[in-house]
């Protein structure tokens, strides 16, 4: 075969190859496309859709139990509702907190700061599932807090600290001017509620707050950013990760250092029940950590990174437990629900 030839057999060979390749590409998006006619990289995106919610897309503060059990969150500025696998926002203004009581079946708190044109004052107001109700009203900014027994701490940007179970009349019971970060109520003891500032921690018997019995732990670094308990003993965590614990809140016991900061503004702090035992969670700018009440170590983000990499890298705003024992944590990659060791399924 002359040299002509075989350039121009090859020519055509490989315009026959690259025709045909060029065909199966047209069939392969072809047949990816659905009935009005969009291609495999929509249906594709269409897929991801369906295994995310709304509330997903945004940082998510805080979440709590309310209104028969239904789940709310906070989640950029709004609050949301679970109805189903979905959740929706409810609107209503800009959101600061949210509360409820303790029992997962009355009204949704929230207290809304004067971020809004709409709004001609800061406010709290309850929702019963249906509606938002005026409870409260103020001249400042605040904080609107769950301590416990149902019972709620106000601080307000001007300087003062309101605590009452009524939050239609929290208003009116100013208890002084402490800059408290968060509370908890320890059940088995004679004083049951305990208030932490920055640096000082305070028991409140329902009339005064005093920190005279509280000692300084003097290997502490950092700020205090959360307190919880288990019912016998208080648990005290500070922005560098350190976490102590006392029975009284007086004398404290170092018991671990956990990597990453940990955030004051919603204190993500908690003892979970899981099967049955006790254990302290504790979510950091660096996902979660999961350990016995004596600091033992049991999870940490290396554990779950690999599965689980955008949790192990969010900032954990909050650990919250319902009364049915499901575990959330409200994160700035949205809200995540424990589903078993090591596992959990993104709202």
């Amino acid at each position: 075969m002359s040299i002509l030839k075989y350039r121009t057999a090859l020519g055509r060979a490989l315009m026959g190859i690259s025709t045909l390749a060029l065909f199966s590409l047209l069939s392969l998006l072809s047949a990816g496309c659905n009935q009005d006619g969009v291609g495999i990289f929509y249906s594709i995106s269409q897929e991801e859709k369906q295994i995310t919610s709304k509330i997903s897309e945004v940082s998510v503060y805080q979440v709590v139990e309310a209104n028969s059990n239904t789940m709310y969150a906070l989640g950029g500025l709004t609050v949301w509702e679970q109805t189903g696998s979905n959740w929706n926002s409810l609107g209503g203004g800009f959101a600061y907190n949210i509360v409820a009581d303790n029992t997962g079946t009355g009204p949704l708190y929230a207290y809304f700061n004067n971020d809004d044109e709409n709004l001609a004052e800061e406010r709290i107001e309850s929702y019963n599932g249906t509606t938002w109700t005026l409870e409260d009203n103020f001249s400042d900014d605040g904080k609107l807090m769950d301590i416990g027994n149902d019972t709620f701490a106000l601080k307000l940007s001007g300087g003062t600290l309101h605590i009452n179970s009524d939050l239609a009349v929290i208003s009116g019971t100013s208890v002084g001017t402490v800059s408290i970060v968060g509370g908890t109520n320890l059940v088995n003891a004679s004083i049951t509620h305990y208030l932490i500032s920055d640096s000082t921690v305070y028991s409140w018997d329902g009339t005064a707050l005093d920190g005279s019995t509280f000692i300084d732990p003097p290997e502490k670094t950092g700020v205090f950013a959360a307190i919880t308990n288990d019912g016998e003993n208080l648990y005290l965590v500070t922005t560098s990760g350190q976490v102590f614990s006392s029975p009284d809140g007086g004398a404290w016991n170092h018991i671990i250092t956990v990597d990453g900061s940990v955030e004051a503004e919603y204190g993500a702090a908690s003892v979970v029940d899981i099967s049955g035992t006790d254990r302290l969670m504790i979510g950091t700018d660096d996902g979660y950590y999961l350990m016995e009440l004596d600091g033992t170590l049991i999870a940490s983000p290396d554990d779950y990174a690999a599965s689980y990499p955008e949790l192990a890298e969010a900032l954990v705003h909050q650990v919250y437990q319902t009364t049915g024992g499901d575990i959330y944590l409200a994160t700035q990659n949205g809200l995540w629900k424990r589903t078993g060791p090591l596992a959990f399924e993104r709202q």
